[in-house]
Formats: structure tokens, sequence, C-alpha cells
């Protein structure tokens, strides 16, 4: 969806309004955005303005409220969190694998053998920070997706707020 950008001239200068970024807005705001648009004393142009508002509102809230898009979300989000629980066992292991290898490391008396043994655990170690690092970037995303389907509905509800004002004010400019 590209941006819905709502420009006007009133009496006291011009305004652009970025719906996206305005949208949804808290009673006030909308109802000082509704007062400006009625210092405009054209009846066409309220009733034009309106009717975008009302547009981009449906459009907008279908888009929040769609099955589909929440559904593709969730499936994003349970992807990842299966990822991230299945590394659980592959980064136990490495971690074994590293307790093991430092633990043998007492019992080697060779320095030289002792210096190629520290450059394996520093490899190993290496990839156990990488698998955690893998891991908790799943976990990232799976609570980001988790966080996106609450804003959803939240901003949904925002939005329905701001049409019921508008349908109230397009009622008393008429």
């Amino acid at each position: 969806m590209e941006d819905f950008i709502l420009s006007f001239d009133y009496p006291r200068g011009h305004m652009n309004i970025v719906a996206d970024k305005f949208f949804p807005c808290s009673k006030h705001d909308m109802l000082k955005l509704l007062k400006t648009i009625d210092l405009n004393p054209d009846y066409f142009f309220k009733r034009e303005i309106g009717n975008r508002l009302k547009n981009y509102f449906r459009d907008r809230i279908g888009l929040l409220e769609d099955p589909e898009a929440q559904k593709e979300i969730a499936n994003v989000g349970v992807d990842h969190r299966t990822k991230a629980v299945e590394m659980d066992e592959v980064i136990e292991k490495q971690s074994d694998l590293v307790n093991k290898m430092t633990d043998c490391l007492k019992n080697v008396t060779d320095n030289q053998y002792k210096r190629q043994y520290r450059e394996s655990i520093k490899s190993e170690k290496e990839k156990l920070k990488d698998l955690k690092s893998i891991q908790r970037e799943h976990y990232k995303i799976y609570k980001d997706c988790v966080r996106d389907l609450e804003n959803c509905k939240k901003e949904a509800v925002r939005l329905k707020l701001n049409f019921e004002t508008l349908e109230y004010q397009m009622i008393l400019w008429e």
C-alpha cells in the first residue's frame, strides 16, 4: 500500500498529512484535524476529504484484520520458534563438547599439544557462540511476529474509533 497523503489549503496555510504516520491518532488529534478541515467553507471539499479518509480507514482496517495476513505472520513466528527450539539440542551437544575438551586440556602435558588443543577449543567456542546467536535471532523474529499480531489488533481498534469520529463529523457537516 503506497503512502496516502492528505493535502489541502486552509485560510492560514497549507497542510500535508501522511496518513500512515498520522493515523491511528487520539480522539483529540482527530477532532483537531476535522476542525482544521472544517475551516474551509467549501462543502464539497469537506465531503471529498471525508470520503477519501473513510476509504483510507476501510482499506487499512481491512488489511489489519485480514485473516490470511495474520495467519501468514503467525506461521512465520511458529517456524522461527520451532527452529529455535530445535537448536537447543545442537547447542547442548556443542556446549558439552567444549566442556569435555576443556577438561581434557588439563591432562595434556606437552606444550605443543596444549597450544593446538587450545586452538581447537577456541574454534569450537566460536561455533557455539554462532549457534547461540542464530538461536537468539530466531527467538527475536518469533517475538516480533507475536508483537506485530497484537499491534495489528490494537491499531485496527484505534482506526475504527477514528472512523466513527469522522462519520459523526461528516453528519454535522451536512
